[in-house]
C-alpha cells in the first residue's frame, strides 16, 4: 500500500508542477491588466529610489509592492518576473492544500485537492492566471489553516504562525481580517468544548496569540512612516482614502449576501462544480465521523471568505479567487466522504464517488482546454476586452520613440503604458483613478500636485486617452497646449510631443 501511495502521489505532483508551468508559459505574453502593471511599475520605481505613498500614489498596502520589487530583483523588470512569481506562489499553495487535507482526512483527499487546485486556480474567468493580490491572500490563508488543523486544540506555536500569516495577508489587503475573525471564533469554541483550561486566562492568551500580529504590523508601518516624516501620506491613502473607496463594510456585506448572483457570480463559471460541491459540504459535512477537524471550522472559514469578498463593496471577478482554498478543501472532503462514509453499499459508494470526481475533473479539464486554445492576446481580450491590449501596444510604441532616460505622462488608468514602455512617469500620480473617484475628497489637491509635478519635470511625451473626455475641458489642457504639439492619434490615444527648446 505504501509503495502504491508513493507512486500515485509522485505522479499527481509531477503532473501538477508540469501543468502549473505549462499554464504560466502559455499566458506569459498576455497583455496585463492595470493592477498588475501598476504593481510592476511601482516595484520598479521603489528599486529606483522613489517613495511609496509620498511620491508613488496607490491605495494598496505595501505588501504587494514590496513583493513585486523583490520579484524584479530575482527575475528582472518585465513580464517574466510576474509569471515566475505566480508559479512559485501556486506551487506553494498546491503543497499546502495537500498538507491540510492529508492532516484532516488522509492522503487520498489531499491528492484529490491537488488535482482540483491545479485545474481551477488559473481560471481565466476569475482572472486568476496572474499574480494579483488574491493569490497572496490565498497563500497566507492556507498557511494559517494548516497551522490550525495540526492538533484538535491549536498549540501556541500554531496560533502564532496563523496570526502572523493573516497579519502579513492584511499587508496585501486589509480585508483579510474577515478571515482572521472566524479563526478566532474557532479557537474560542475549541476551548469552550474542552474540559481542561476553560477559563478567562486561556481565552485571553489564545486570542492574543492569533490577533497581535495585525496591530503590531500596522502600527510598525505607521511608526516607520512617522519617523520618516511621511505619516500623513500613509494615513490619507491607506486609511482615509480606502475608507471612502469601500464605504460602509457592513452595508457592503449585507448587499453581498442579499444578492444570490454575488454568491454564484458568473466569474465562477469555470469552477462551478467546485462551487456546488463546496457549498454542499457545508450542509452535509456534519455527518462525517472520520474528519480530524470539527465541521464548524469549514463553515466558519467559508463564511469568513465570503465576508472578505463582500466587505469591499465592488464585484470584480478576481475578488472571488479567495474562494479557491475553501472550495477546494470542502469539495475534496465531500468526495472522500462519499467514498469512505456514505451509508450505502460499498459498490454504490464507489460508483457515486467515481461519478462525481469524474464530472468535476471533466468540467475543469474542459475549462482548461478552452484556456489553452486561446492565444495570450485572445486571453486578455476574453477577460477584459481590448483596453489592456491597447495599452500594451501603446507602451511598446512609446518605448520605440523615446529614450530610456526620458519621462512620459499618460492621462488614463491603464498603467501598462508605463510598464511596457519601461519609461518613468513624470508624476507619482501616474494614473487618473484617484482623480476620478467621486468619493475622494482630495481630488483638487491631487490635481494641483499633478500639475506641479508636470511643470517641474515636463515629460517628453504626453498621451491623452480621448475616452476620458475632451482634453480642452481638463485642467491639464493649459499645460499641454503651451509646450506640446499633437504628433498624431493612435486609436483613441492622442500623442503630444514636447516642442523643441
Amino acid at each position: 500500500m505504501t509503495k502504491s501511495k508513493n507512486i500515485i502521489s509522485a505522479l499527481i505532483f509531477i503532473f501538477a508542477i508540469i501543468f502549473i508551468f505549462a499554464s504560466a508559459m502559455h499566458s506569459m505574453e498576455e497583455p496585463l491588466e492595470r493592477d498588475l502593471t501598476s504593481y510592476g511599475y511601482i516595484g520598479h520605481a521603489l528599486l529606483s529610489g522613489e517613495h511609496l505613498y509620498t511620491e508613488l500614489w496607490d491605495h494598496k498596502p505595501p505588501g504587494i509592492h514590496i513583493t513585486f520589487a523583490m520579484s524584479e530583483l530575482i527575475w528582472g523588470y518585465g513580464q517574466q518576473s510576474l509569471t515566475f512569481l505566480w508559479v512559485i506562489v501556486t506551487i506553494l499553495s498546491t503543497l499546502l492544500i495537500y498538507l491540510i487535507l492529508d492532516k484532516i482526512s488522509g492522503w487520498q483527499s489531499g491528492l484529490i485537492g491537488v488535482s482540483f487546485w491545479v485545474l481551477s486556480s488559473n481560471s481565466a474567468y476569475l482572472q486568476a492566471n496572474q499574480p494579483n493580490t488574491e493569490i497572496f491572500l490565498n497563500l497566507f490563508t492556507l498557511v494559517a489553516i494548516w497551522a490550525l488543523v495540526q492538533t484538535p486544540m491549536p498549540r501556541f506555536k500554531h496560533l502564532h504562525l496563523a496570526g502572523w500569516a493573516m497579519g502579513i495577508a492584511t499587508m496585501f489587503k486589509p480585508v483579510a481580517v474577515f478571515v482572521l475573525v472566524p479563526m478566532l471564533f474557532y479557537i474560542l469554541l475549541q476551548i469552550y468544548q474542552s474540559q481542561e483550561n476553560r477559563n478567562i486566562k486561556t481565552y485571553f492568551q489564545q486570542s492574543l496569540a492569533i490577533l497581535y500580529p495585525v496591530p503590531l504590523l500596522w502600527c510598525s508601518m505607521f511608526a516607520y512612516a512617522l519617523l520618516l516624516g511621511r505619516f500623513q501620506e500613509y494615513w490619507d491613502i491607506l486609511i482615509v482614502y480606502n475608507g471612502q473607496y469601500s464605504g460602509n463594510f457592513l452595508m457592503n456585506i449585507w448587499g453581498f449576501f442579499s444578492r444570490p448572483t454575488y454568491l454564484f457570480s458568473q466569474s465562477l463559471y469555470g469552477i462551478w462544480i467546485l462551487v456546488l460541491l463546496g457549498y454542499a459540504w457545508l450542509f452535509i459535512g456534519s455527518r462525517s465521523k472520520k474528519m480530524q477537524t470539527p465541521h464548524y471550522f469549514f463553515i466558519l472559514m467559508t463564511l469568513g471568505v465570503l465576508f472578505e469578498i463582500g466587505s469591499i463593496g465592488r464585484n470584480y471577478p478576481h475578488y472571488n479567487q479567495t474562494l479557491f482554498p475553501m472550495l477546494t478543501i470542502n469539495s475534496s472532503l465531500l468526495i472522500i466522504n462519499i467514498f469512505k462514509e456514505l451509508k450505502v453499499n460499498r459498490v454504490w459508494r464507489l460508483l457515486l464517488g467515481s461519478a462525481l470526481i469524474s464530472v468535476a475533473l471533466g468540467t475543469m479539464i474542459n475549462h482548461q482546454v478552452e484556456f489553452f486554445k486561446l492565444s495570450p492576446v485572445e486571453l486578455s481580450h476574453e477577460k477584459y476586452g481590448d483596453q489592456f491590449i491597447d495599452a500594451w501596444e501603446m507602451g511598446l510604441e512609446i518605448k520605440a520613440m523615446t529614450n530610456p532616460d526620458e519621462s512620459i505622462y499618460y492621462w488614463g488608468s491603464e498603467s501598462g503604458v508605463y510598464y511596457y514602455s519601461q519609461r518613468r512617469a513624470a508624476s507619482g500620480i501616474f494614473y487618473n483613478l484617484p482623480l476620478k473617484e467621486k468619493k475622494n475628497k482630495k481630488v483638487s489637491e491631487l490635481m494641483s500636485r499633478l500639475l506641479a509635478d508636470l511643470e517641474k519635470a515636463p515629460p517628453a511625451v504626453f498621451i491623452w486617452n480621448s475616452k476620458e473626455g475632451n482634453i480642452e475641458k481638463n485642467r491639464l489642457y493649459e499645460f499641454v497646449s503651451e509646450d506640446y504639439h499633437l504628433l498624431g492619434n493612435r486609436s483613441y490615444f492622442q500623442i503630444y510631443v514636447r516642442n523643441l527648446q
